[in-house]
């Protein structure tokens, strides 16, 4: 089976059950709910493959543990920053 087939055969119960729920909407309000729930989907599955890609890398040695500790402490830190930084703009917009 080719990865359209697969994507169609798992797409169609998420259509149907959108559809079912929401019989009023557009088709295009339909497929962004859709896409919207794939995007999460994927985004999860992807953080949880870094996360775990992380952790292999770190039990390889105690050079690689540091690293990956460094790595992570940065990813905090940006992400404060960025908290930051968003309430900031908040403040003053």
């Amino acid at each position: 089976m080719d990865n359209e087939k697969k994507l169609r055969k798992a797409l169609r119960p998420v259509i149907l059950a959108q559809m079912a729920k929401h019989p009023d909407k557009l088709q295009e309000g339909i497929f962004d709910s859709i896409m919207d729930h794939i995007k999460g989907v994927l985004l999860n599955t992807n953080s949880q493959m870094y996360i775990d890609g992380m952790d292999a890398l770190a039990s390889e040695s105690p050079e690689a543990e540091k690293l990956v500790n460094r790595i992570r402490k940065q990813e905090a830190d940006i992400k404060k920053s960025y908290k930051a930084a968003a309430r900031l703009n908040k403040k003053y917009s």
